[in-house]
């Protein structure tokens, strides 16, 4: 809209409805509303002085005159006089404008007018001075107030509505400038001294801005006009404008104006106005231009020479601003973009005080700080305004002002709580008087400990004091036989009641800080009534401090610290307390020095069983030879405990004596080797000072004592002995050579000793016979009752063994072939076994030692084999079966093959074992198929083949396969067998072949007899015989089962816990246990059959194929 005027303007004032020319003294109203005819003159107002400033809004024109007179008057009632006001009234009209309507409109025509000062008032003024002081100096118009300011520094307002002006705040210097926001609540006022603040009309607080960010020479105050930054205004010059942010009337702290940044204003503009950062200004043109705010201005001008480190510090600038202008919303987004910690962190503080909890919220949501979210979701629940300020403050960690805030809520007891739990007990303790005396006592004594730490003892000695004070107090209050104060209790005997756990805690802090204070006597007193041992502990070590040592004693003794109090008892030399508490004392120094005094004082034998309590034993043993004459306690004691000083002085009594063999082993034991050595050498003791440094293998010997002693074994042609040294002094190829010449050369008839070693077997297996009989039922049994199938292998199979010079000389040279790992001492042990050396081969289980140490596995297999065919071939079933299940087991272990000669070989000699286990329990249907297989490969057990025949013919009668004990009775009976079998079977095997008069049995028939059942192949699933280990169909090999002796069924399958080998689950229990249903046992522990451990009922699970250990797919 384009309003013509007839005059060049000094100045322009425009209004909702109205524009206002002014010109000196002379002032135009133009109406603005509606039609351009309407924009002409409505009113023409002449005034006595010049018009220094004026304002609008809808109804009324203010105006500043350069007396520094104010006038305010309705715009309309002017244009309706249409009459020129040559000058003010004389009177000021306060009470002429009524507030009801109907006197509104009766006194409508009245000219409505206000002037300040008025006539009145000037008439009243007695002085100049005091006239001056009244002079209007700035004055703002809002729609409810004018406001303005005088010389003196008073702000005042006048309220349209009650048409009435009041002075609701001074300043101390004189107001410039002034600018309100759009409804007059806050001010900008800026004084003679060009100080800038804020003033708030509600609060009427005045907040200064920063004077370094004010300009010098203000000349426009701008409010912002967009209402979401209602708190933001800006103070400019000619070249510069500043921008500022009120912190929010909702803030836990003090209203505060942060400066947000400045820029330079562009050349020959005016600033009119600003809405949303953008400064709408007048050029020298007349024309408006605008700009935007740098603060506001979000967008970064990124360029090639722009590095990324001033690119960031321009983003963290504008987030900083976008905070200090409570956008909040537009600095998170910036905040997702940059994601850094300490923004966020920023923003979200910035919110908390700002009270914009749902912002932090979401922000410390954003950063996942969980714990800050469930806190700040708690706070929001409360409504109470004073109460969430402080919170908050308190989370932000600001507890001066948390505390102001909770003191003045309904909650103050909040501010209490709170120093406490930041352990700020002097805060708390000013507190507690106010609020809550009773927790003066508590509060008393953390303070107190907090001083006794800071080691303000006399100030914690008097805080503990009042704590009991007021613990007594509070306890009385609620009982009224309550215990009695400080004063009573320090006079009370020892037998008085004990103190509850806080009063003795107080108790404990007065003694102590009495101690440190000098008091010894009152700390005593106290002190004696503590049951605490952890608190007498603590006043005995402070009493130690001091040098209060028999005190100290005295209250370590009764915290049952033994110890410490018997090393104070020593100190002080208070023997006769001490040699109380010896038998409680554990201290080996403290032992040691009672018994030091006991030996002073000639107690010998008490002395010596102080230094054996202290293990002192070089003491002990002194004591024995030179006080006691006891050399046999000694040495027991010397050997026992390995005593290096005492066995010198045990050596030096002996060798007193002339008893060198004793004066050699302590020697050793003492470690003087030489003296030793040199010892044994001349009293020709060197067989005894060789036996006893083998025996000292283990500790740390000198190589050279060692090669000493072989080499003089090597002189004397001892080469046993001497290579038997040289291999303890780690010298093996020297010590192997020499242990094999000793071999060699030894003359001891090995032949001889073997057909000894026969005779006594074949005695003893005579005598077995002879001493079988027949039960009254026919049976075949010993004297005592027993299968004699059963004991006859436990006798055969222990043969004599005589530890010779070359079984210890093989044996110490594998042993130091495995450490040196030489080659060519591994060749000169395999040429003396193999008999490549002298033609005489070794016993093979030297070889099979020799394998086994060397880890050749495949020679120590075959080997195996052998030994075990010889030992079963010798009638020792169970050292072969023994040897074979250990060498199945390292073959398994070290993931090596196993031949299937030796899975065959011990599958035979089990069967043997397994059919006298069966026997004893009476399964006479699976010891009688066990024992025909065993008989179809007799071949392997040729010592005792008629005798397991004959056990087939009455095992198979025993399970009534009649025909199948008359086939093998049949063989028994032939006339090479006849005089083999023993005499009280015979006649009984004779009368069942008569009897049967022979006749010939179908195969068909035996095999239908034994009752063989078939199951399914593991594997493959088709039927096969029980007694079959191989299938036909998949071509596989099926394990045996340890406790039947046939085939494994894959759904009965489990296995020994300890050798992992595979059983029949049935067959295990009941041959174990002897039922099928082991619930009827007396005992649930049996031994495996194959490794003879223990097996528990519960440790026999089902198992699947994949678990067990399939000795047939492994060779």
């Amino acid at each position: 809209m384009i309003v013509p005027i007839e005059i060049e303007p000094s100045k322009i004032a425009i209004g909702p409805f109205h524009l206002a020319v002014v010109l000196n003294n002379k002032i135009w109203l133009y109406n603005i509303v509606g039609n351009e005819l309407m924009n002409q003159i409505s009113n023409e107002l002449e005034f006595t002085d010049i018009i220094k400033d004026l304002r609008l809004n809808e109804t009324y024109l203010a105006l500043l005159f350069n007396n520094g007179t104010l006038q305010f008057q309705l715009i309309e009632q002017s244009m309706l006089q249409n009459q020129p006001q040559t000058s003010p009234p004389n009177n000021l009209v306060s009470n002429s404008f009524s507030t009801s309507t109907d006197d509104h409109s009766k006194n409508y025509n009245r000219f409505q007018i206000f002037v300040y000062p008025d006539s009145y008032d000037s008439m009243n003024q007695s002085t100049n001075e005091n006239i001056k002081r009244n002079v209007v100096t700035a004055f703002f118009l809002t729609q409810d107030f004018l406001i303005f300011s005088l010389e003196n520094g008073s702000i005042i307002y006048f309220v349209l509505q009650d048409w009435n002006h009041t002075t609701i705040y001074r300043h101390d210097e004189s107001i410039q400038m002034l600018q309100a926001n759009f409804n007059g609540t806050k001010l900008i006022i800026v004084d003679r001294r060009n100080e800038a603040f804020v003033f708030n009309a509600y609060s009427e607080q005045l907040v200064k801005i920063d004077s370094d960010h004010v300009p010098t020479r203000p000349i426009k105050i701008l409010w912002e006009s967009w209402l979401n930054d209602r708190f933001v205004f800006t103070i400019s010059d000619n070249r510069f404008i500043s921008v500022f942010s009120i912190s929010s009337t909702e803030t836990i702290e003090q209203p505060s104006v942060d400066y947000v940044g400045r820029m330079k204003i562009p050349s020959g503009q005016y600033p009119l106005l600003l809405y949303n950062g953008v400064v709408v200004c007048q050029t020298k043109s007349g024309k408006t231009s605008n700009f935007v705010l740098s603060t506001h201005d979000y967008s970064i001008k990124e360029n090639l020479d722009s590095d990324s480190y001033s690119m960031s510090s321009k983003r963290i600038a504008i987030i900083k601003n976008l905070i200090k202008l409570r956008r909040y919303q537009d600095a998170i987004k910036i905040c997702l973009y940059l994601n850094e910690k300490d923004l966020w962190d920023e923003l979200a503080k910035s919110a908390i005080r700002d009270m914009e909890i749902n912002v932090a919220i979401r922000v410390y949501k954003q950063i996942h700080k969980y714990s800050m979210v469930f806190c700040l979701e708690r706070v929001a629940l409360i409504e109470e305004n004073r109460l969430v300020c402080g919170l908050l403050a308190e989370i932000l960690g600001d507890f001066d002002l948390a505390q102001k805030h909770f003191l003045s809520s309904s909650r103050p007891m909040y501010a209490l709580e709170m120093r406490k739990n930041l352990q700020q007990w002097k805060e708390a303790l000013a507190l507690a008087r106010h609020l809550s005396p009773q927790e003066i006592p508590k509060v008393c004594y953390d303070l107190a400990i907090q001083q006794e730490f800071r080691q303000e003892f006399a100030k914690a000695l008097e805080n503990f004091k009042l704590g009991l004070d007021g613990l007594m107090n509070y306890q009385q209050n609620n009982d009224e036989e309550g215990d009695r104060k400080i004063e009573s209790i320090k006079l009370s005997p020892p037998s008085s009641s004990v103190p509850n756990e806080t009063v003795e805690l107080c108790l404990a802090g007065i003694a102590r800080n009495s101690i440190r204070c000098g008091n010894l006597n009152e700390a005593l007193s106290i002190a004696s009534k503590l049951t605490n041992k952890e608190l007498i502990n603590e006043l005995a070590t402070i009493l130690e401090s001091f040098n209060h040592l028999q005190e100290s004693a005295l209250f370590y003794e009764k915290c049952s610290e033994i110890n410490r109090a018997a090393s104070l008892y020593l100190r002080i030399g208070n023997q006769n307390k001490l040699g109380q508490l010896i038998p409680m004392i554990d201290d080996p120094e403290i032992l040691y020095q009672y018994a030091q005094w006991k030996e002073t004082k000639k107690q010998y034998r008490q002395a010596m069983e102080i230094y054996s309590r202290a293990q002192h034993w070089l003491d002990v043993v002194r004591i024995n030879l030179d006080h006691l004459n006891n050399p046999g306690e000694a040495a027991r004691i010397v050997r026992e405990n390995s005593s290096v000083e005492g066995a010198k002085l045990v050596a030096r009594f002996f060798q007193n004596l002339n008893k060198m063999n004793a004066a050699i082993e302590f020697l050793i034991i003492s470690n003087c080797f030489d003296d030793a050595y040199n010892l044994a050498l001349t009293t020709h003791q060197m067989d005894v000072y060789a036996d006893l440094m083998q025996h000292h293998l283990n500790s740390d010997l000198n190589q050279q004592d060692l090669r000493t002693i072989a080499i003089y074994y090597e002189q004397e042609n001892n080469f046993f002995k001497a290579g038997k040294f040289y291999c303890f002094a780690k010298q093996y190829k020297k010590g192997v050579k020499l242990l094999l010449k000793s071999i060699q050369i030894d003359e001891v008839d090995k032949n001889n000793t073997n057909n000894n070693i026969n005779s006594i077997m074949d005695e003893e297996k005579i005598n077995n016979i002879k001493n079988n009989s027949y039960d009254e039922d026919g049976h075949h049994s010993d004297q005592n009752g027993t299968d004699p199938i059963i004991h006859l292998d436990e006798k055969l199979q222990k043969p004599i063994r005589k530890l010779t010079k070359e079984t210890e000389a093989l044996s110490l040279a594998i042993d130091s072939a495995t450490k040196a790992k030489d080659e060519e001492i591994n060749r000169m042990i395999l040429d003396l076994l193999l008999g490549e050396t002298d033609g005489i081969p070794r016993d093979f289980k030297y070889l099979f030692r020799f394998y086994m140490k060397m880890q050749l596995w495949s020679e120590a297999a075959k080997t195996s084999i052998i030994i075990a065919r010889e030992e079963q071939n010798s009638g020792n079933y169970r050292n072969a079966h023994q040897l074979l299940f250990q060498m199945c087991s390292e073959l398994k272990l070290n993931q090596k093959p196993i031949p299937s000669e030796m899975i065959f070989n011990l599958m035979l000699v089990h069967c043997y074992l397994l059919a006298k286990m069966w026997i004893r329990i009476e399964g006479h249907d699976i010891s009688s198929k066990l024992l025909i297989r065993i008989y179809e490969n007799v071949k392997q057990f040729p010592a005792h083949s008629i005798q397991i025949l004959s056990f087939v013919v009455i095992e198979c009668l025993r399970a009534g396969y009649q025909n199948n004990a008359l086939k093998f009775a049949y063989a028994l009976m032939r006339i090479e067998n006849r005089d083999q079998i023993n005499p009280k079977l015979r006649k009984p095997i004779e009368n069942l072949v008569r009897k049967s008069a022979k006749r010939p049995i179908a195969e068909k028939d035996l095999q239908r007899e034994l009752q063989l059942s078939s199951s399914p192949c593991p594997n493959c699933s088709i039927e096969i015989l029980d007694d079959q280990f191989s299938c036909n169909n998949c071509r596989t090999s099926i394990p045996f089962c340890i406790a039947s002796g046939m085939h494994i069924h894959h759904n009965d399958l489990t296995r020994c816990p300890n050798c992992l080998f595979p059983a029949n689950k049935t067959e295990l229990i009941r041959l174990l246990f002897g039922s099928n249903s082991p619930q009827q046992t007396p005992s649930n522990i049996g031994h495996c059959p194959m490794c003879e451990k223990e097996i528990h009922l519960e440790q026999i699970a089902e198992c699947q194929m994949e678990d067990i250990i399939n000795l047939h797919t492994s060779g």
